[in-house]
């Protein structure tokens, strides 16, 4: 499923952009605080272009377990980015 919303959020900004704006690991978990930028200038999950620019947060924490990926677990707001859009 990541892989497919990736590819989407892609072809709907083309100047797609993360930041990263905090790292902090502790043990076998690494906490990270994203911020997301772009104009919509493509399709997006069924929408057309609106040519509107949005910036949101998300929160990824990823796991590890006897030095393998365990999980990964992210909060992005969505309602936000699609709010700034004014995509449906």
């Amino acid at each position: 499923v990541l892989v497919e919303v990736n590819t989407a959020l892609h072809r709907g900004f083309s100047d797609l952009s993360v930041n990263v704006d905090s790292i902090i690991a502790d043990g076998d978990r690494v906490a990270s605080s994203l911020t997301w930028s772009g104009t919509n200038d493509g399709p997006l999950f069924g929408n057309e272009p609106t040519g509107k620019s949005f910036t949101a947060r998300e929160i990824e924490v990823v796991n590890f377990e006897d030095g393998k990926l365990k999980d990964v677990w992210h909060a992005f707001d969505r309602t936000s980015m699609l709010e700034q859009i004014q995509a449906d």
